[in-house]
């Protein structure tokens, strides 16, 4: 027990020092929306594919109603995912052991080697004590096993209710469930059946497939109940790339399971081959033990569980080689299953009938233990100061009286600024879309986030931090005329270590574009003579139109909001103003109401259908500069994303 308490101690002072970023806020930004909106804030939120709805963000929200919008809450429950896990694994370990004499001390030396995983392991490279992560998915896909082997002991049947409950928590949460162990376990089942098993193995492992049918029935999102979770895409990437995948893969396995003392497996190259390495043997002579265990009528549980793990190791080993997601070891992520299903697997070849291999086992479990303990100090240690750069600016600005602004999603850490000034400074995320453009970021935001009501009527100053980011800026100078050309020139500018912080006296998410953007939109004739249609594609686009466009393609731009601004200059006589324009979906998809506005007031309602783009005429409009405003009914849940797409093709003014 006194290594237990050591492995706990260990794994919680690791978690501690994890950098708070965007990501790791994402729990207690939905938390702080729930406690507004309620559960409509699930399917407001535009999350990615690994959303973390239902298996991170509901669970770790009475710890935000209970004790508040906390720092250290996001370390708390990554801690205590990553602890809950281990003893998870242990259970597994427990309950597969041959005698009830070798239960406890198999459980508990499982716990003890997790919990002594590498610094590494938990925190920048398998993110496995992260509080929204695929760590999380362990917890519920490894849970999900516990009732499978209650069944083949003899247990009732109905406990698979649970198992299904468990992975469908997982998997609409985080789509690699269905790859690490949703799809695992129902082969493994059925592998089951067909083995040289008991009558009861036979029928019990049926019913464990069964179990998994309802999981594969319920999809993406969820028999329908959350619309607002995108859909699961897997890019796979050139076959060339393949081989350096696989190395990846290796490496990153060896870093996280190192059993080499006092080496850094980042840095000294030769512990990331004697740990993958030895793994990798113990791993080979384990097959002959597994092979034996399958003739064995009466390990049934066992068997179960060892083809699981083999099937979830190899189904996302090779996943991950297939993609082309593999870019560098902080996606090991994607293997983070591995770090619990391998040690899991050991553990169970390892028996009294075969000591050299389970020696070797039992040595290689203490070597880690000891790698954990005794941790390189080079490059493996999380350091505290990590989050020093983030905390300063929010101080800075705070210092300055400014609480609103915008920023790049991972430059300044936007998601997190709430949490870590204790809610008296917010930036909101933005990205470039189109040609330099900024515009509410896809992911990881709500639309209110960027609207007038989201900021408070006594801040009159708000603020655009330019610093360089993957998704706004190249660097510092980029990031000001990009400012610049959305915003106009600052009223203010203040410095902090070097970044400019732009400040201007007005909002800069209003609902109409300034008047020095409204006069570079391209005139529209009514003359015969002239040319009197403007195409959309990526030339005309960018000075045609404004917010609310979600891309622009060769044949039009389609929509990505309830509102899409148009700006155009109408010359010559008055005429009609004509759009192109068709909705997304089949020829039977529902027509869509669509309203056109100019200067708020209403001068066109359409019925929009889907297929061939047809055009859509206003009555007679004057000359003059105008900002037209496509508009269509409200989203369910205040999800722009919920909407069906437009496609503007073409606007034009009759000749005549």
């Amino acid at each position: 027990m006194g290594m237990i308490v050591v492995g706990l101690c260990h794994s919680f002072q690791v978690a501690a020092f994890l950098p708070l970023d965007a990501d790791r806020a994402t729990p207690a930004v939905v938390a702080e929306a729930l406690q507004i909106h309620g559960l409509d804030a699930l399917n407001a939120w535009h999350s990615t594919q690994d959303n973390w709805l239902l298996s991170s963000i509901l669970p770790q929200f009475p710890f935000y109603i209970l004790l508040g919008q906390q720092p250290w809450i996001p370390a708390l429950c990554g801690w205590l995912s990553f602890v809950t896990t281990c003893a998870v694994c242990g259970l597994l370990a427990a309950l597969i052991s041959v005698s009830q004499s070798q239960a406890c001390w198999a459980g508990l030396s499982l716990c003890v080697v997790l919990l002594l995983l590498n610094p590494l392991t938990l925190g920048p490279i398998g993110f496995l004590a992260h509080p929204a992560s695929h760590g999380i998915t362990c917890f519920w896909g490894l849970a999900a096993l516990i009732p499978c082997v209650l069944v083949l002991k003899g247990y009732s049947r109905w406990l698979l209710t649970l198992t299904t409950i468990l992975l469908l928590i997982a998997t609409i949460s985080d789509p690699w469930a269905r790859a690490a162990f949703v799809l695992p376990l129902t082969i493994s089942s059925m592998g089951l059946a067909l083995l040289r098993s008991s009558w009861h193995d036979k029928k019990m492992a049926v019913w464990i497939a069964i179990s998994s049918v309802p999981v594969w029935l319920a999809g993406t999102h969820g028999f329908g109940l959350f619309p607002g979770i995108p859909g699961t895409q897997f890019t796979k990437g050139p076959l060339t790339d393949i081989p350096h995948h696989v190395a990846l893969g290796f490496s990153g396995i060896a870093v996280m399971l190192n059993i080499v003392p006092g080496a850094s497996p980042i840095i000294q190259s030769w512990a990331q081959w004697v740990s993958g390495g030895i793994l990798l043997v113990l791993f080979v002579l384990s097959v002959s033990i597994f092979r034996q265990n399958l003739q064995d009528q009466k390990g049934g549980p066992r068997s179960f569980i060892q083809l699981f793990c083999i099937l979830s190791i190899s189904i996302t080993f090779v996943a991950f080689s297939l993609s082309n997601f593999a870019v560098g070891l902080d996606t090991i992520r994607l293997l983070g299953n591995i770090a619990f299903l391998l040690p899991l697997y050991l553990c169970c070849c390892a028996g009294k009938t075969q000591k050299l291999l389970t020696n070797g086992i039992i040595l290689t479990a203490v070597c880690g233990v000891l790698a954990g303990l005794v941790p390189s100090g080079k490059g493996d240690a999380i350091r505290p100061d990590a989050l020093s750069n983030t905390t300063q600016l929010l101080a800075f600005l705070d210092n300055h009286h400014l609480s609103h602004g915008y920023g790049g999603y991972w430059s300044t850490q936007a998601n997190a600024s709430r949490l870590l000034s204790n809610g008296r400074v917010t930036i909101r995320p933005v990205a470039i879309r189109g040609a330099d453009v900024i515009y509410p970021r896809e992911q990881q935001v709500f639309d209110e986030w960027y609207r007038a009501q989201d900021v408070a009527p006594s801040e009159t100053r708000q603020f655009f931090i330019a610093q360089p980011d993957d998704e706004l800026c190249e660097n510092t100078s980029a990031c000001m005329s990009l400012a610049q050309h959305n915003f106009g020139p600052p009223n203010e500018t203040l410095f902090w270590n070097s970044v400019p912080i732009m400040i201007w006296h007005k909002t800069l998410f209003p609902s109409a574009p300034m008047l020095k953007i409204l006069q570079r939109a391209p005139k529209l004739s009514s003359f015969p003579a002239e040319g009197h249609s403007i195409p959309l594609n990526p030339i005309t686009a960018p000075s045609l139109l404004w917010r609310g466009w979600a891309s622009i393609g060769p044949d039009g731009a389609w929509s990505g909001a309830q509102q899409a601004g148009i700006m155009v200059r109408l010359t010559g006589h008055s005429a009609p103003l004509c759009l192109t324009m068709r909705v997304s979906g089949r020829l039977s998809a529902p027509l869509q109401s669509v309203t056109l506005r100019r200067d708020d007031t209403i001068i066109a309602q359409w019925a929009v259908h889907a297929g061939t783009p047809a055009t859509y005429c206003t009555g007679f409009l004057p000359e003059g500069d105008a900002y037209l405003v496509l508009e269509r009914t409200a989203p369910p849940h205040d999800n722009q994303r919920l909407l069906p797409g437009i496609l503007l093709s073409a606007i034009s003014r009759p000749a005549d």
